[in-house]
């Protein structure tokens, strides 16, 4: 592919910053999350500045080549982002300081300059992961680091006890973080399963993050840094070959970004093909959707709402024998080469009919969403008559029918 085929990520990633500056400007949204929109967009961008632009940084200072496929130098890549961050931060201050701050005034909430702070305010400093993993050794739990020179990114939880019938192991195996604070504000999902070959992956799983062996055949599990791109790209082949063969063909995907050169390549190739492509994309994305001869039948959706969509749900229709997963991973190459990441099916066919179902809903919200084109800008998504869908209420009832119970369900078996 040539660079013409590619979105330069860092813009991509602008982009995506000025839709949630959009939320701030929304008169819709209520007052105190427009002001938390705000303070998104401007830690958002103090994490861009520190990674991506030190790295661009580095890369022209030394006269080095950018690894990204859009062909933009690296010099040029910043003197964009130079133009693009100039005008967004305009744009935030005449919302803050226009709109926002008087109507924080007119509710009774004002700012105060540090020195005007009582000395009783809270403290927002976190523990270090390191004071907490020495505190778990104190009570004797064995606390593993992870592989050398990788990340472990993967979210599983292996629980093994004792119960009438024998040892039986618990595994959960999620999308996001098992932290208190993100599980209140992220949106993820996770399997509670009890399969004994679930249980064989996770036991061998923890076997290889500690060290104990050398990594095996899994049952369920596909791992990064050592097979999940190949994976995906084989997903996306036979999805490609259902479509030459006339077979209804069509994937689904939704992830954070999407920038993998390999993974948009294939893509290409299986909307070439014939199969309907879409893809949920909340971040950075350098596919270029809807280009006649490249990608007109790839479709790209970003939701930007009160909560932060996080998961990663991959649906492939498999000539009407399903594939779904789950996993820690978006599509990119640090996901596929510089960590510790696993994908795992969802072979419940009730499961598989659900996470499409909510799919389905996020590819049709007409009130949060934003189509992606192919200049990288975006806009929001009209409806064409007077219905109105928000899709995470829409889940939201959906989720609160379902487990309105008096119990929830039990693991799946």
């Amino acid at each position: 592919m040539n660079a013409d085929s590619y979105i330069n990520r860092e813009l991509s990633w602008l982009e995506f910053n000025r839709r949630v500056l959009e939320e701030a400007r929304q008169e819709t949204v209520p007052l105190l999350e427009r002001v938390k929109f705000l303070a998104i967009f401007s830690s958002n961008l103090d994490e861009f500045f520190m990674v991506r632009v030190a790295r661009l940084k580095q890369l022209a200072a030394s006269g080095e080549a950018s690894e990204d496929p859009d062909g933009m130098s690296p010099a040029e890549t910043l003197n964009a982002i130079s133009r693009r961050v100039h005008e967004l931060a305009a744009e935030q201050h005449i919302c803050f300081l226009n709109t926002i701050l008087p109507e924080l005034t007119r509710e009774g909430i004002h700012l105060v300059r540090p020195e005007e702070m009582s000395s009783e305010q809270a403290r927002f400093d976190e523990e270090a992961n390191i004071t907490w993993a020495r505190a778990l050794e104190k009570v004797g739990a064995h606390v593993v680091y992870g592989l050398v020179g990788f990340k472990t990114h993967c979210k599983v939880c292996l629980v093994v006890r004792q119960e009438a019938d024998g040892i039986r192991r618990y595994c959960h195996l999620a999308t996001g973080n098992y932290n208190a604070r993100t599980a209140g504000i992220y949106s993820d999902f996770g399997l509670f399963t009890c399969v004994e070959t679930f249980g064989q992956d996770l036991t061998e799983l923890f076997n290889l993050l500690t060290g104990y062996t050398r990594p095996q055949r899994f049952n369920h599990l596909i791992l990064a840094p050592v097979g999940l791109r190949e994976h995906f790209l084989t997903c996306i082949r036979q999805e490609a070959e259902h479509a030459r063969a006339g077979r209804p063909a069509r994937i689904i995907v939704k992830v954070n970004s999407l920038i993998d050169p390999a993974i948009i390549e294939e893509l290409y190739l299986a909307g070439q093909a014939g199969v309907e492509i879409d893809l949920l994309v909340r971040g950075m994305c350098s596919l270029k959707p809807g280009v006649p001869g490249l990608s007109e039948r790839i479709r790209v959706v970003s939701v930007i709402d009160r909560y932060l969509e996080h998961a990663r749900i991959f649906f492939f229709h498999n000539d009407g024998s399903a594939s779904v997963f789950l996993a820690s991973a978006d599509w990119m190459q640090r996901n596929f080469d510089r960590r510790v990441e696993i994908a795992f099916p969802v072979l419940d066919e009730q499961h598989q009919a659900r996470l499409k179902e909510i799919l389905e809903i996020q590819l049709s919200d007409n009130v949060k969403g934003w189509q992606v084109h192919a200049d990288g800008s975006s806009t929001r998504i009209a409806s064409p008559d007077a219905h109105s869908s928000r899709s995470q209420e829409q889940l939201y009832e959906v989720m609160r029918h379902d487990y309105s119970g008096p119990t929830a369900p039990p693991p799946a078996r």
